[in-house]
């Protein structure tokens, strides 16, 4: 509850500095399936002498969507908006080939809190293209208590003005989060393991979006 207040709060408070300038407030909802969700990193695992370390990485398997809503101004060509998002992924994770022993079933739940920038290009008297990115903040709420990471996406896209006021749009997202794992020194029966790894993933969204 505290992170979703803090994500809150991020949007709200860049609408209010950035309204007085601004041309215009828009309200999006968007949403679409994950592909390509993973983890990377590095594991480490000590037995007695001996230090063995190499690279982790995960993929996650079954089905995956990301939905969320954002709100906005635009300045001249530019628009500033504050996201809230979640990632949901509901299926199996593992290591590439592994055997099945150490792929394990895991829902993942992501919520992000972004502050992002989009460069608006007219093509048409309709049809706008976009491009840009956010910053903020994420958890994963499946995984222990509140633990609030770094994150940030890219994204490009194409809306359509279906009136004045409502446009339909479609767009592509990369999203990462840092560290959602991060062991340090955690003593097992066979030794002791470290691991670390970030976490991303790509979507293909669809959205509708309201201007006032």
């Amino acid at each position: 509850m505290r992170f979703r207040s803090s994500a809150v709060a991020l949007a709200v408070s860049l609408l209010w500095g950035l309204s007085a300038g601004a041309q215009d407030l828009t309200l999006r909802a968007f949403g679409g399936p994950l592909f390509a969700a993973q983890i990377n990193g590095d594991l480490s695992f000590q037995v007695q002498d001996v230090h063995v370390r190499g690279d982790l990485r995960a993929e996650y398997g079954g089905t995956a969507m990301a939905v969320g809503g954002a709100a906005g101004v635009t300045i001249g060509r530019f628009a500033l908006e504050g996201e809230l998002g979640v990632r949901r992924t509901d299926g199996e994770r593992g290591l590439p080939g592994s055997p099945e022993v150490l792929v394990v079933p895991v829902d993942s739940v992501i919520v992000s809190g972004l502050a992002s920038a989009w460069y608006n290009a007219p093509v048409t008297g309709r049809i706008v293209a976009y491009g840009g990115g956010g910053l903020g903040v994420a958890d994963e709420t499946e995984i222990g208590d509140l633990d609030i990471k770094l994150a940030w996406q890219l994204g490009a896209g194409l809306r359509y003005r279906l009136s004045d006021k409502v446009t339909l749009g479609a767009g592509y997202r990369y999203f990462r989060m840092a560290d959602i794992i991060d062991v340090t020194d955690a003593d097992t029966p066979l030794g002791t393991i470290a691991a670390s790894g970030d976490y991303s993933d790509s979507s293909l969204i669809a959205e509708v979006g309201y201007q006032f």
